[in-house]
């Protein structure tokens, strides 16, 4: 069995004020009587929360309820968009030409947008999920048409996909502030990219800490095989599918508000840059010296 270093990497440079870490989790993923978990267990330590537009979960009343939590922690919001699958929770791909996924954007953005404006706060991001949240890191092509898709609605929203390089030419065709977000409970194939839908594939606590460590002081990711490879990240996802997931949010939460990183919600997240990939490492001694 491998053992992962949980030790803080003693990287040297400097540290760069721009760079800032969000942490978000999603909400009112429910529909009627069905709900996906607790999620709102996870509010405790996020910055930023994506809730369900309508499209894979998200009813009238939960996303009410939803955006007015938000709203009463302060959060950034943003609306969670997916295939037109609520049987499947979102997860099964749908072949749509142009026009069917612009309609399918608009039509969730739409709903959230008018929801929020009745409880009277702004909608900062998007996030796609499931399979085309997936869909969007395997595919530039369609990455970028769905983002055109939401800057259609508005140009000044920020996409957030997974982690990647693609993201710079995304916001170049749709004009977006991009932003790449990363896991830490859930294996990386050698390019970089996830495993879709890994349902048996999650790793354990120790794994997931050494990727908070190598994340957060290196600014790399851990993939398969055990090799750290830079990837352009400013945002992680905290879900509540381990039975350490809350465990690893209060940890991951508390490293960061003690740390000089700031620590932010998407809204407030520069766009991301080729720069970033150089520009975001060593930070050790900046938290050695903040006695953590």
């Amino acid at each position: 069995m491998r053992h992962y270093n949980n030790r803080r990497p003693r990287d040297r440079g400097s540290y760069n004020p721009k760079w800032i870490v969000d942490l978000n989790c999603d909400l009112a993923q429910k529909w009627g009587p069905f709900s996906h978990k607790d999620e709102e267990q996870l509010l405790p330590f996020v910055s930023s929360v994506n809730i369900a537009a309508g499209g894979h979960a998200g009813d009238s009343v939960s996303v009410l309820e939803a955006l007015r939590k938000a709203k009463e922690k302060s959060l950034s919001v943003g609306a969670h968009i997916g295939y037109n699958d609520i049987a499947g929770f979102g997860r099964k791909e749908i072949r749509l030409d142009h026009e069917e996924l612009k309609a399918c954007v608009l039509q969730q953005l739409g709903f959230i947008f008018g929801l929020a404006k009745s409880v009277g706060i702004e909608i900062t991001h998007v996030r796609p999920h499931g399979a085309m949240y997936y869909k969007c890191g395997v595919d530039t092509v369609f990455a970028e048409q769905l983002a055109k898709a939401v800057s259609e609605f508005s140009g000044w929203l920020t996409f957030v996909g997974p982690a990647g390089n693609y993201l710079n030419s995304v916001s170049d065709a749709s004009g977006l502030k991009t932003v790449g977000e990363v896991h830490l409970d859930r294996p990386y194939r050698r390019d970089g990219t996830l495993y879709r839908f890994p349902s048996n594939k999650y790793v354990s606590f120790e794994f997931a800490m050494a990727q908070v460590n190598s994340l957060i002081y290196q600014s790399k990711l851990i993939v398969e095989g055990g090799r750290r490879v830079r990837l352009p990240f400013k945002t992680i996802h905290l879900n509540l599918d381990r039975p350490y997931s809350i465990q690893l949010a209060e940890n991951l939460n508390n490293m960061l508000r003690r740390g000089p990183t700031p620590f932010e919600g998407v809204s407030k997240v520069p766009n991301m840059q080729p720069s970033d990939l150089s520009s975001i490492t060593a930070l050790s001694n900046l938290y050695e010296q903040c006695g953590y």
